[in-house]
């Protein structure tokens, strides 16, 4: 079962950081699982919300600021004053992070106005040789369709809770609903666990890694049902 640090070792240092992302590979997680956003000037970024409220000294969307812009804020201190200066992290710093993972999970959101934040990350991690690590998963069903049509080897994978229309359907009868989208993973929320399903995925080959794992002590019986993995906000208790 491999162990994916949510946006990075976000426990050990800042999350969606560099600082998180050095220490993932450092405490050797199998894998990072991140998030992309676009700037107002067009470049690729690293955060989980749509707004910086929440990780660093600053307030404002994402996409109405400028790269330049954003680099002013200090997005280590709200963590602790060991990060502070911290800065938000561009898609190539975080790839040159990722040599020495086996799995990278790139979280694309819906796309809002066409597909160039779907676009520019797959060219991205085309550039840094890391397609074949690569995992592009999206709650939305259109971009991980754009993934397919820019590079037909990119290997996409189907986010899912409570409130996606086609849960139960995806629960029912994975093949079917991972054959017609062109989809090699499932990622559902932690709730979903259960060995039917899991057993249906792993009959046809189709890697599951449930979101977000926080009991270590239930390593052992994830392991027995086949969990492929988990993605985690404590890798470091798993490894």
């Amino acid at each position: 079962m491999k162990i994916i640090a949510h946006r990075g070792a976000k426990n050990l240092a800042p999350e969606n950081t560099v600082a998180a992302f050095k220490k993932a590979a450092e405490i050797k997680a199998d894998g990072i699982e991140t998030d992309v956003h676009l700037t107002k000037d067009g470049t690729i970024v690293l955060c989980h919300n749509r707004t910086i409220d929440e990780t660093s000294d600053g307030v404002g969307e994402i996409s109405e600021m400028t790269f330049d812009e954003l680099r002013r804020y200090d997005f280590g201190s709200k963590f602790s004053s060991e990060f502070a200066g911290e800065k938000i992290p561009t898609a190539d710093e975080f790839l040159d992070c990722c040599g020495p993972l086996n799995k990278i999970i790139i979280e694309i959101k819906a796309p809002e106005d066409g597909f160039d934040l779907v676009d520019k990350t797959v060219e991205a991690v085309k550039k840094h040789g890391l397609i074949g690590k690569t995992v592009f998963s999206s709650f939305s069903l259109e971009a991980l369709h754009r993934c397919k049509e820019l590079d037909a080897s990119a290997r996409t994978a189907m986010l899912f809770d409570m409130r996606t229309k086609f849960a139960a359907e995806i629960l029912n009868d994975p093949k079917s609903f991972c054959d017609e989208n062109g989809i090699e993973e499932l990622h559902p929320i932690i709730l979903f666990i259960n060995e039917e399903f899991i057993g249906k995925c792993n009959e046809n080959g189709i890697e599951t890694y449930f979101w977000t794992v926080n009991d270590a002590g239930a390593k052992g019986d994830l392991v027995n049902m086949g969990v492929s993995g988990i993605i985690t906000d404590v890798p470091e208790l798993f490894i």
